[in-house]
């Protein structure tokens, strides 16, 4: 197997971390508006909260991608781009019901860590899967797990240590 050499765009690598950052926070905040509204509303706000959580998390991945580069041609397959976005858009949607709980409860704290992580370990995986270029892609297996475990551990800590959503959920919200 030949390795290929590799250089990253420390640019496009800060240019993710921002975003990601922002996008977290935006994501938050529109979430959090949910707790004002009811009905077709707290469904609105929680639909627009995945879908600035999951755009964020997509284009932070995709942008640290575009940071790589390898010394031959690199294209994205469209079908498996758009599969990645709508895997981290829906694994915002059903982890933000369980985080915006009135009460906090461990379980669901648990279950959205689990349910976002696994999501965005999808979305990368789908998203490294659109590649093309001429060589292939070779996995540790054992890396594999351990990247699907820290992705969920990074969930945990996204989601704030037990009970801060509940915390948040006392804020004075606009909108």
């Amino acid at each position: 197997m030949i390795l290929l050499s590799q250089t990253y765009s420390l640019g496009l690598v800060g240019l993710s971390l921002i975003i990601s950052v922002l996008a977290s926070y935006v994501a938050l905040d529109i979430s959090l508006r949910t707790i004002r509204h009811t009905g077709r509303w707290q469904l609105i706000w929680l639909g627009c909260g995945a879908i600035v959580m999951g755009l964020g998390i997509w284009a932070m991945h995709f942008i640290a991608m575009l940071a790589l580069d390898l010394v031959v041609p690199v294209t994205y397959a469209w079908q498996g781009t758009l599969l990645s976005l709508l895997l981290a858009v829906v694994g915002s949607l059903v982890a933000l019901p369980l985080l915006l709980r009135p009460s906090f409860a461990l379980g669901a704290w648990l279950g959205s860590g689990v349910l976002m992580g696994g999501a965005i370990a999808g979305m990368h995986y789908t998203g490294m899967a659109a590649m093309e270029f001429p060589g292939a892609i070779s996995y540790d297996w054992a890396g594999v797990l351990l990247s699907v475990g820290i992705a969920i551990a990074v969930a945990w800590q996204r989601c704030g240590l037990p009970g801060t959503c509940a915390k948040l959920r006392g804020q004075s919200i606009d909108g």
